[in-house]
């Protein structure tokens, strides 16, 4: 994990500050969103839309307290798995949900996280990619995130930020579909 130090970062990237620390602060700052529950209901429906089906497993990066979690099992997804970085959203999440069967929750650090298991799809919630400010770092969250999806299956993310997703290029060919409101 990277922090702020005094080195200066590389040509290109910015030092990358606390997230986790960060994080912990957030919890009790978006509260309001957090607790959201027609928010979420409406991400989730945007995001099965975008994806054009209900997938069977998915992935969800940056899950906090994993307030999308009831309306996708609504919808009737079947195995859902969380990770974050923070691990008291992590175990706020595990309090709610720990007995809900195929619910999942793993606090780790998506720049060195790696699973055997494999999603039909992912949604990143929130803006918690924003967060990452450091390009090397980013990079590497982005092919962590990618890395557990069936070939094909669509990576649905929140943010919105023009020439934004640039900055997270990999060396293989990546499709954005950005629909049209």
């Amino acid at each position: 994990r990277m922090v702020q130090t005094g080195t200066p970062a590389p040509r290109g990237s910015r030092s990358q500050f606390d997230i986790a620390a960060h994080y912990q602060d957030m919890l009790e700052l978006d509260r309001d969103v957090h607790e959201d529950r027609e928010l979420a209901q409406a991400e989730v429906a945007l995001a099965l839309r975008l994806v054009g089906d209900v997938p069977r497993r998915l992935f969800l990066p940056c899950c906090g307290m994993g307030r999308h979690v009831d309306p996708f099992r609504n919808t009737g997804v079947g195995r859902i798995h969380g990770v974050d970085l923070s691990a008291p959203t992590v175990e706020l999440g595990r309090t709610r949900y720990g007995n809900a069967r195929g619910v999942s929750f793993e606090v780790a650090d998506l720049c060195e996280w790696a699973t055997a298991e494999t999603f039909d799809a992912a949604f990143l919630g929130g803006n918690s990619y924003a967060d990452i400010t450091d390009h090397n770092q980013l990079v590497a969250m982005t092919r962590c995130m990618v890395a557990p999806l069936r070939p094909g299956a669509p990576f649905v993310m929140d943010y919105i930020s023009e020439g934004y997703l640039d900055r997270c290029a990999l060396e293989r060919t990546s499709t954005w579909h950005v629909p049209n409101f």
